[in-house]
């Protein structure tokens, strides 16, 4: 595993982490989490040409992504259990990524699925 992969696996776990606790992820934290002060962890990721700030950002709307379409969560209540401070936040960050509101998302999402051929 290339340190890149290391640091995106973890990177990934701590949002699970955070998901599971309803908080925001943060650079700091991380950085703690790994041992290293938050400047040493940035360096690491800009030399692998990783933005930690996006990544997290970028697995926060993944794991908000995948509630979309497993659960029947609302869409406050999934801002909220992926750490987005606000629900505004979240439609933007979401729309941004994926081009359309996350309610959009997942009425797209159910539509695919009831039009897919049941075998």
């Amino acid at each position: 595993m290339t340190e890149l992969d290391a640091l995106r696996a973890t990177i990934e776990q701590y949002v699970t982490l955070c998901c599971l606790l309803e908080t925001p992820p943060r650079v700091s934290e991380l950085a703690q989490i790994v041992g290293v002060s938050a400047g040493t962890l940035a360096r690491q990721a800009r030399r692998n040409t990783l933005s930690l700030a996006a990544a997290l950002k970028h697995a926060q709307l993944v794991r908000a992504e995948d509630m979309l379409c497993f659960t029947e969560a609302s869409t406050t209540r999934i801002a909220y259990a992926c750490g987005f401070g606000t629900r505004r936040t979240f439609f933007r960050a979401f729309q941004r990524i994926f081009g359309s509101t996350p309610a959009q998302y997942r009425d797209t999402i159910r539509e695919m699925r009831l039009q897919r051929p049941r075998a």
